[in-house]
């Protein structure tokens, strides 16, 4: 009976311990989440184009208390890749816009590439931040970018632009066999 109740003893002690490291860790993550703040992206003109592609997108805060600052990766750092498909030779491409903190300028200059004349281009937006809105509305709509929900709804820490499109003429080359 002593050896039974000793391994109920250490099944109890080993519940708690496991309750209390996940309790632990639900405490972490709430406390990242609530740490990291809400940014707003500001998508430059036309940006499918290639001088939408090396004009530098610029990170701001939605509240000025929580700021949103390229330095910090760790909490607000963001990225936008572009991946460009060229239909008259079937290859793909990747590009990495700059993004830097609102009002400043980047320490070097957009790397320039060759776009190719009928480029079809896709972006891609991921952030550390707790979400992502991407701003203003003219970009967006040239764009065709998707931030969220028809109701305004953001996803949260992912956005696209012409990934519908982008995604179509890719798989129409796939499923002909080229």
């Amino acid at each position: 009976m002593f050896g039974l109740s000793n391994n109920i003893i250490l099944l109890v002690k080993s519940f708690f311990k496991n309750v209390i490291l996940n309790l632990l860790g639900l405490i972490i993550v709430i406390k990242k989440t609530k740490c990291a703040p809400d940014c707003m992206l500001v998508v430059p003109q036309f940006p499918l184009t290639y001088n939408g592609l090396i004009t530098p997108y610029q990170l701001q805060s939605v509240n000025p208390a929580m700021p949103c600052d390229m330095k910090n990766f760790a909490t607000s750092g963001t990225f936008v890749e572009a991946t460009i498909f060229d239909p008259d030779t079937n290859k793909l491409f990747v590009y990495h816009p700059l993004v830097v903190n609102f009002g400043t300028q980047p320490l070097v200059p957009p790397t320039t590439f060759v776009m190719p004349p009928n480029a079809i281009v896709g972006l891609w937006f991921g952030t550390n931040a707790n979400t992502l809105t991407l701003t203003p509305l003219t970009s967006i709509q040239q764009g065709l970018c998707v931030n969220g929900a028809a109701n305004a709804d953001i996803f949260g820490q992912f956005a696209h632009c012409n990934g519908i499109k982008f995604f179509e003429a890719v798989n129409t080359v796939i499923n002909s066999g080229q």
